[in-house]
């Protein structure tokens, strides 16, 4: 998630090693000791760098899985949507796209924004267009050939149903859609134990 460091999600790294798969969590840029910056060109770079690795290592794409939470489902997004034959992706309340987000951004509920940043969101919804434009996971989601398991909580104070529900119109292999009625945006107890069923 943004914001978070690769120490940020210990508990779903155990349902991960339980479930019998190793782990690789690539660092954002500017987090921990990587030094890029953290743009699109860079986690597109990553991204690339992190399956050449493994493949590298003797693991092909249909034993890769790859797990994105929140605004990690970008890069998430874009390995699957690039990477054929992968054997999994699984989205964690998923950033899908900052138009479906105005609403709860602009209401302030959980992030509170200046109050003139409000005005102009709410008064020039299209200057959300240029970042939907860098991001463009509602359309690089159409590309996955992966089976995709979405979990998301109902009352997310920052990532709408909307957004996932829009995801899950758009995948093609949709396996599981898993829609909590508890919970935030955050991985707590009842998503790691839906993480656990898939």
């Amino acid at each position: 998630g943004l914001g978070q460091n690769i120490s940020s999600n210990q508990e779903i790294y155990k349902k991960i090693l339980k479930k019998g798969y190793s782990i690789l969590a690539p660092e954002y840029g500017s987090f921990g000791s990587n030094t890029d910056k953290m743009t699109e060109k860079v986690i597109k770079k990553q991204t690339e760098m992190t399956i050449e690795y493994l493949n590298k290592k003797g693991i092909p794409n249909e034993k890769i899985g790859v797990i994105g939470f929140s605004m990690g489902s970008f890069p998430a997004i874009e390995m699957a949507s690039k990477n054929k034959d992968l054997k999994f992706l699984v989205l964690i309340s998923p950033f899908n796209s900052l138009r479906n987000e105005t609403d709860l951004l602009t209401k302030g509920a959980t992030i509170r924004l200046p109050k003139i940043l409000k005005y102009g969101i709410n008064k020039f919804p299209f200057l959300l267009n240029h970042v939907d434009n860098i991001f463009k996971n509602n359309k690089k989601i159409k590309k996955i050939e992966a089976p995709v398991y979405l979990i998301q909580s109902a009352n997310d104070k920052i990532i709408s149903t909307k957004s996932t529900e829009e995801i899950a119109n758009n995948v093609m292999h949709l396996k599981q859609f898993i829609l909590l009625e508890k919970g935030g945006h955050v991985i707590e107890e009842n998503k790691l134990n839906a993480f656990d069923q898939l």
